[in-house]
């Protein structure tokens, strides 16, 4: 009744409530109550501070989809005057499976974070659009915004200390995932180095996933494991059931590769599970995609085509190009065993056809790093 009266008779006293509301809220870490609370105050530009200020740790704690919800909820005009709020909207479209759209968000981005003299997340927005094309399959596009970015960086007279390792990680996987595992490797183990005194927990443990995964595709297993359970340790203790799927999937693919076929299932099911607890589909994607290598290893070829049949529809809704061909050639190769040579030669082609559209290979498609 008391809302309801000052809403018709003292608006502006119930404006001002509700914003020392949020105010009170926020103090209080209860972000989804200020947020509400500085929408009804009329006061959007509280609001999208708010999500501005939250951002990181909202991304820590893999919560994407409220992250999203909260964007929604901002009108067009705060987008306008906040280019920063496009950043953020790439970067949850990204993890949601929408990269094509993050990449047109991220380069949007850049161009008003470089207006308004906001070079330390221009900077950002940068590496995160080589990030979506990556997740693209584009990833010589990829590698090649990686080099104007580390020009940039180089620049700058003080740029943000975590940005120069990040951009070092990402021009590492691109170049292994190019086959280029040395360049790869030289570009992981510097950002390693400069990690050591700057990073945050979830940046030294995305460093440390990526180079695990070069040594992987190396040869070194014992190496890889060393540095994909230092990653899943940082992972585990920030709470990010994102990149804990992740690297789980990769430990899971080192003890496939070993033999251990039980022990690989146990973790690619664990991987399965908090992907679908934050869900991520691309992350999905690879955990039933490496279920399904595991029945096919184990000889239960029908299971195995089960997991990549469902694996192949996340991965397409996802955009995951490199997983898509990985999977086609998988199926592919199933089939060539049992004889059935035309259902074989068919999904080859479609794998190679989509290989050479997106300038990727087949047998890298499964890193999710």
């Amino acid at each position: 009744f008391l809302l309801t009266h000052l809403e018709h008779r003292n608006p502006g006293r119930l404006r001002e409530l509700h914003l020392r509301a949020g105010e009170l809220m926020q103090s209080q870490k209860q972000w989804d109550q200020a947020l509400d609370h500085y929408l009804k105050s009329g006061t959007p530009d509280r609001a999208a501070e708010l999500v501005i200020d939250v951002r990181e740790e909202l991304r820590d704690a893999g919560r994407w989809q409220t992250l999203g919800q909260w964007l929604d909820m901002l009108p067009e005009t705060s987008y306008a005057s906040h280019p920063h709020l496009i950043w953020i909207k790439g970067t949850v479209v990204t993890e949601t499976g929408e990269p094509a759209r993050a990449v047109e968000l991220f380069e949007q981005a850049f161009q008003g974070l470089v207006e308004i003299a906001d070079h330390d997340t221009a900077v950002r927005a940068l590496h995160d659009k080589a990030v979506a094309l990556r997740f693209q399959g584009h990833l010589q596009a990829s590698l090649e915004v990686l080099h104007q970015l580390l020009d940039l960086i180089e620049a700058q007279t003080s740029p943000p200390p975590d940005i120069y390792p990040l951009a070092l990680c990402q021009a590492g996987i691109a170049s292994t995932l190019l086959g280029d595992l040395e360049q790869g490797n030289r570009y992981l183990r510097q950002a390693l180095d400069q990690n050591e005194a700057s990073a945050s927990p979830f940046n030294q443990a995305t460093v440390l996933d990526a180079l695990g995964m070069n040594l992987l595709y190396s040869g070194n297993l014992s190496g890889a494991q060393i540095q994909l359970e230092r990653a899943l340790r940082l992972w585990e203790s920030i709470g990010s059931p994102a990149p804990i799927a992740v690297t789980l999937n990769n430990l899971g693919f080192i003890h496939n590769t070993r033999g251990e076929h039980p022990q690989a299932l146990e973790a690619y099911e664990r991987a399965l599970y908090e992907a679908r607890r934050n869900g991520i589909l691309r992350t999905q994607a690879v955990a039933l995609a490496s279920i399904g290598d595991v029945h096919r290893d184990t000889g239960d070829t029908d299971k195995a085509l089960a997991a990549y049949c469902v694996s192949q529809s996340a991965a397409e809704q996802a955009a995951e190009t490199q997983l898509s061909v990985y999977l086609l050639d998988a199926a592919a190769e199933i089939h060539r065993r049992r004889g059935d040579y035309v259902q074989a030669l068919e999904l080859a082609r479609r794998a190679f056809e989509w290989a050479q559209e997106h300038n990727t290979t087949v047998d890298l498609g499964r890193s999710a790093t």
